[in-house]
């Protein structure tokens, strides 16, 4: 038995680029991409499944250390490595609280995807919604009364849906969650797609606070290329994980350069890797613009009234100043500054360890200049809209008739599919809830175009079954 412990997958991916081999298999562009020169380089490492790389299902001998890498990065007994997003991890965390049953209580602030999921594989959500932050249209935690009044009307319930971090930086306590669950039997599953980076900067994952199983993103906050993220569990094996990846679509054909750059991302973020330094410098950039913010600007800090909160995430409000997020957001674009989302409200900047100090200074310099720039004159947007009725669940709306109706002229409709801002992604409206006048004046208000064709349900399963 050869027990040489096994490489890192880019050195494997290097190896057998080396070798020089004619390469009469796919990927079609054989390591070459002359149309596209700047990515030869990544061509050359591009291989499919051969003999040397293992296979994509189960343990295969390329991909085992980099699963059990990103494993230990999270504090979880169990892991894998995915090319397929959050979403897929979302997808197979799912899969996996379904076969326990078809009843699941979730965090309203889940994103579109986890939608989408429990609408495929029959899942009927028990939607929770979150308290406001004080001051704030962000959210927070759950509130309690809702999460005991939830379990107790639906006591068949199989788990808890819950993102933590938020997408404007909320971190959950998600210690009292896992205490909830492990007192009723149910199962927390939390979309941690924004929180990768915790490991790096000594916070919990969600599987070391309590989380059976996680999603995480590495694309989002680490130095890795799209596509990639991880799911993880302390409840389920390695070969459970596969099945349910499986069962939900894996690809047979992985990307294997895509999973190295997040193999690399786990090892220049664990312990005395190279990275880990620049992230802690990162939080400490962060928290220098929070002060700066407060005490510069008459812009305000959101998520600073939370009890917990990303450290690299900066959320700032320029209502209070009479700009809009959109307008606040151009400013900035056209001095270099570029934000990771505008909304009616609100900035978000993602701070990372890919940042340097002269991006932190332009970031300062530029949330300076808008402090002294006089804003426009507009109208405010509505607020948001009140809380849908729900006329269908999510499964029962992937088998309903459909039609198409502008937005305009929708309402008293029930919708045939979610409408979420994007980013964050987070439906105002899910599929099967009804399409009041107050909620589409709210889209109106947003910027949707009246015009635009939504799908709309025409027929409905329960009427037809009678």
């Amino acid at each position: 038995m050869n027990d040489k412990p096994i490489p890192p997958l880019r050195e494997q991916l290097r190896a057998l680029r080396d070798e020089g081999f004619h390469r009469f298999h796919m990927p079609g562009h054989k390591g070459r991409l002359p149309a596209f020169p700047e990515l030869s380089g990544l061509a050359a490492l591009d291989f499919t499944e051969l003999d040397a790389c293992g296979v994509p299902q189960g343990e295969c001998l390329c991909l085992s250390s980099a699963h059990e890498r990103a494993a230990r990065y999270f504090g979880a007994p169990a892991g894998r490595l995915l090319t397929g997003g959050g979403t897929e991890g979302l997808f197979a965390a799912l899969f996996l609280l379904r076969r326990r049953g078809t009843k699941i209580l979730a965090d309203r602030n889940c994103h579109t995807s986890a939608h989408r999921a429990m609408a495929l594989l029959g899942l009927t959500p028990v939607w929770i919604h979150p308290d406001r932050l004080p001051g704030s249209t962000l959210t927070g935690d759950l509130p309690e009364e809702g999460l005991l009044s939830a379990y107790r009307a639906h006591p068949d319930a199989v788990g808890l849906l819950v993102t933590s971090p938020t997408y404007y930086g909320v971190r959950l306590d998600l210690a009292r969650y896992a205490g909830f669950c492990e007192k009723r039997g149910l199962l927390l599953l939390v979309d941690e797609a924004h929180g990768a980076h915790f490991p790096a900067l000594s916070l919990p994952s969600a599987v070391e606070a309590g989380a059976h199983l996680a999603v995480s993103s590495a694309h989002k906050t680490l130095p890795a290329v799209n596509q990639g993220a991880f799911l993880l569990s302390r409840r389920h094996s390695g070969a459970e994980l596969d099945h349910a990846l499986d069962a939900v679509g894996r690809t047979t054909s992985p990307c294997y350069p895509l999973l190295s750059s997040v193999e690399e991302a786990v090892i220049a973020l664990s312990p005395g890797g190279e990275l880990r330094e620049k992230y802690a410098f990162a939080a400490r950039a962060a928290k220098e613009l929070r002060r700066l913010v407060r005490e510069e600007t008459p812009f305000t800090l959101p998520v600073d009234r939370a009890p917990l909160c990303d450290p690299c995430r900066l959320t700032v409000c320029v209502s209070s100043a009479d700009f809009t997020g959109p307008e606040a957001a151009h400013f900035l674009y056209q001095r270099g500054v570029v934000c990771e989302m505008a909304d009616s409200d609100n900035l978000v900047f993602i701070l990372t360890c890919s940042d340097g100090a002269d991006d932190f200074a332009s970031l300062g310099d530029g949330l300076l200049a808008l402090a002294h720039e006089k804003p426009a004159g507009h109208a405010r947007p509505a607020p948001y809209c009140p809380r849908p009725e729900v006329a269908l669940s999510l499964p029962e709306t992937l088998h309903a008739g459909r039609t198409s109706l502008p937005l305009g002229r929708a309402a008293g409709r029930i919708a045939g599919q979610s409408i979420a801002p994007y980013p964050p992604g987070v439906p105002l409206v899910a599929a099967g809830e009804i399409l009041s006048e107050n909620i589409i004046a709210t889209f109106l208000a947003l910027g949707y175009n009246g015009d635009e064709e939504i799908s709309i349900i025409s027929s409905n399963p329960k009427e037809e079954s009678r």
